[in-house]
């Protein structure tokens, strides 16, 4: 019996125990989960007709009980809604349809008891933007211009400009709109913030971003010139070394279409021009590159004849020469106009004396003078003289003329003036001969002198 009893009392306490540890369990089981707030990022939407912007409306802390909320969004005829749910919280995106008010109502809590009103008012459009973000290098300059609906939405809003650090902002007004001149000053983010509408609750956020300035990628060029014949082809590469960017950015100007045929391939780090010659003459291919395309490399383009054109000029590097005996001398042909033939032959009138090889060396072989003559295929000819002197020939040099002394100029003497003159008095005319009378005949002299004659003993001087 008394075992029976302490094992009663065993079992009465393990129950005590349990029911200790269990009750309050229980007791939380038992109580419902309440929240006494919804947490939304703001207290009502205002939004432009035409503009987009967001509501995020978080619940618990965890996802029980996630679904028991009921949310009623603004009429489609007000606004256009979209809604992404995440882990904690949804988002909707509301874009302006058309002005009006509408709501957001939420229902949560125990059995959905609980209400919260977000209002929703869409606006005619009051504000333009040129630009949702900029960005820009150091040192380099963008603009951003906001546009509103009249003077008055201008003079009503208000912009926060972006930190002086990152980016400098230089204003100038219009009549409805104000320009900034964006100016990156070093690496950072920052932003434009614009209030504006009614009571100013609409916002519009422009993002700057300012990199640290980029050293300008100068393209590496296959050749420096492009030389193809009419019907050939030959290709042209442009490298940006690692920069891909410059390579997009970068701008190429091809010749005449009438001169070549241009095709172009793009790589990733480069570009690869192929040219075929289409008429014979001369262009160019221009690559704009570095900050806005300032920077310029330019690469000619010849296209020259199929085949050789007819020389119509000939003219040899020398037109005489002297040689001694046994040396040589080469003798250069150049043909004319551009790109002419400029095959010749070589010939010389006496061998003997000297002779003239197939590429123009000129031998000298014997004291004496000989004609080199070059002939081009469409019969063009130029000569060279040759003379040659025995070896070791020395020229005399003709003794140079004496120089005779300039004369000394001797002072000229000081003139006296002149004495003034008397006037000649006016003489008594003389009266007329009269006529002599007629004389006898005077015979006229004329001075004679005799030829001497050599006689048969002279003779003749050689």
């Amino acid at each position: 019996m008394n075992k029976l009893n302490r094992a009663a009392a065993w079992l009465l306490a393990l129950a005590l125990l349990l029911s200790a540890a269990c009750l309050p369990a229980l007791a939380q089981a038992a109580q419902p989960k309440v929240l006494t707030d919804v947490v939304t990022d703001k207290d009502q939407v205002t939004v432009e007709v035409g503009k987009s912007t967001t509501l995020k409306i978080q619940f618990y802390q965890d996802e029980d009980g996630w679904e028991n909320p009921t949310i009623y969004v603004p009429s489609s005829k007000i606004a256009k809604v979209s809604r992404k749910d995440n882990k904690y919280d949804v988002t909707y995106t509301i874009t302006g349809v058309a002005e009006g008010e509408s709501r957001f109502r939420i229902l949560y809590g125990p059995d959905n008891t609980l209400e919260r009103i977000i209002p929703v008012t869409v606006v005619a459009k009051t504000l333009d933007v040129s630009q949702q973000s900029i960005q820009i290098e150091e040192g380099e300059a963008s603009t951003l211009t906001l546009t509103f609906a009249d003077a008055a939405a201008k003079e009503a809003a208000v912009v926060e400009t972006p930190d002086q650090a990152v980016a400098k902002a230089e204003r100038k007004d219009g009549e409805k709109d104000i320009t900034y001149t964006v100016t990156g000053v070093a690496a950072g983010s920052t932003q434009f913030r614009v209030k504006y509408g009614p009571n100013n609750a609409l916002e519009a956020v422009v993002t700057v971003t300012v990199t640290a300035k980029k050293p300008v990628t100068v393209p590496e060029l296959g050749k420096d010139e492009v030389i193809v014949k009419e019907g050939k082809k030959t290709t042209l590469t442009i490298k940006f070394p690692k920069d891909e960017e410059a390579r997009k950015a970068a701008q190429i100007q091809l010749p005449d279409e009438s001169l070549v045929k241009v095709t172009r391939k793009n790589y990733t780090y480069k570009i690869e021009l192929t040219f075929t010659g289409k008429a014979m003459g001369q262009g160019e291919v221009r690559i704009l590159y570095g900050p806005d395309n300032t920077l310029e490399m330019v690469v000619p383009v010849t296209v020259t004849p199929k085949k050789p054109l007819p020389a119509e000029t000939l003219v040899l590097s020398h037109s005489e020469i002297t040689l001694e005996k046994g040396k040589s001398l080469k003798l250069t042909a150049t043909t004319g106009p551009q790109y002419a033939n400029t095959k010749v032959t070589w010939k010389s009138d006496a061998k003997k004396i000297a002779t003239v090889g197939s590429k123009g060396k000129v031998t000298a072989k014997k004291v004496g003078t000989a004609t080199i003559t070059a002939t081009t295929p469409s019969g063009i000819k130029a000569t060279c003289v040759v003379t040659v002197v025995p070896k070791g020939y020395t020229p005399t040099p003709s003794p140079a003329p004496e120089e005779t002394p300039a004369p000394v100029t001797t002072p000229a003497p000081e003139t006296t003036p002149a004495p003034e003159t008397t006037p000649v008095p006016e003489t008594t005319p003389v009266p007329e001969a009269s006529p002599a009378p007629t004389s006898s005949p005077v015979a006229t002299l004329v001075a004679y002198m005799p030829t001497a004659i050599p006689g048969p003993e002279a003779d003749l001087a050689e």
